[in-house]
């Protein structure tokens, strides 16, 4: 997996935001440098072909703020390499773009929607999600980005039921980023935020839809008994926190968003996505190995492979406040 950013320009401001100090938050557009070229994005497909990647991700910022989005999305449609190609959005898709996507038939293509909770919306911005779910809702698939106890989940499956979309829906955990004072979720919120998850898992099993966790979840976020209750849902927890590889405008390549301060250099610099990886891989293996908590060398969710230890910039940030 990489994702690669068309542009940095974003027109919601979302308080968590994975992204703060890589993206110009409510701006829809401004520098024409924060905006992938043509040029650029060739080097790009040329890369994933190189590291044999089949599924090409596609986000921002907003990405379709990009003025060149149809154009791009067109070039990566034309590689049958590619057997997914997924766009990340917010939602607020421009006319001209959400147009196209209405009518693009190459079931390639598949919509990845952040929805955070409608209140939390300009009434004229929700006007513009709930027209984009009409219109493009069979290609869409809805996760939520989780950043304190208490959040109500089950408006994400109204949204579902009500605009055929996909039914599966990406659980985020929210991390803090290093060096940067987004809002993420605390630790000492995790045991209450589990028992949101396992009560949502018990709505979403009796509507017929799934969820995954996304990474820098833990093991030890759930009893026993939860992780019992997840499994009679059909939900298969997962705990993995790997280099995802994030591709910038410029060129510049990054660990993940929660890491974006740590720039490993150009594109260029790399043959292949494993090189990337095996780079971050030396780095910050001995640091992972330690995960996010005294007990995490020696636990046995550890060892077997159940647990990744939780999110690496939560590692960084809890030795350097030592």
């Amino acid at each position: 997996m990489a994702n690669v950013l068309l542009t940095t320009y974003c027109n919601r401001n979302c308080a968590y935001c994975f992204a703060q100090g890589k993206v110009d938050l409510n701006r829809d557009k401004g520098d024409p440098s924060k905006n992938l070229s043509m040029d650029a994005f060739e080097k790009i497909i040329s890369f994933y072909k190189r590291s044999l990647l089949r599924r090409f991700s596609i986000l921002g910022g907003e990405p379709t703020l990009h003025p060149q989005f149809t154009t791009l999305l067109d070039r990566v449609l034309a590689e049958p390499s590619f057997k997914i190609v997924l766009v990340f959005t917010n939602g607020l898709i421009p006319e001209p773009v959400l147009d196209y996507l209405e009518n693009q038939q190459d079931d390639r293509l598949q919509i990845a929607l952040n929805f955070n909770a409608p209140s939390v919306y300009p009434q004229g911005q929700l006007d513009h999600i709930e027209e984009t779910f009409k219109r493009v809702g069979p290609k869409v698939g809805l996760g939520i980005n989780i950043y304190k106890a208490g959040q109500d989940y089950k408006y994400l499956v109204d949204a579902i039921n009500e605009y055929d979309m996909v039914r599966h829906i990406r659980l985020g955990l929210t991390h803090p980023i290093v060096g940067a004072g987004n809002r993420y979720a605390r630790r000492k919120d995790f045991p209450a935020i589990a028992e949101d998850i396992v009560a949502f898992a018990k709505v979403v099993e009796r509507n017929n839809i799934s969820f995954s966790f996304d990474c820098g979840f833990e093991f030890c976020m759930f009893s026993l008994e939860q992780h019992k209750t997840l499994l009679g849902c059909g939900i298969r927890f997962t705990s993995r926190c790997d280099p995802i590889v994030d591709i910038g405008p410029d060129l510049n390549v990054w660990r993940c968003f929660p890491m974006l301060g740590d720039v490993c250099g150009k594109l260029d610099a790399f043959e292949t996505r494993n090189d990337i990886i095996d780079h971050f891989n030396k780095k910050y293996g001995h640091i992972k190995r330690m995960g996010n908590r005294p007990e995490c060398p020696q636990c046995r969710y550890r060892a077997t492979g159940l647990c990744s230890g939780g999110c690496l910039a939560r590692t960084l940030i809890s030795f350097k406040a030592k």
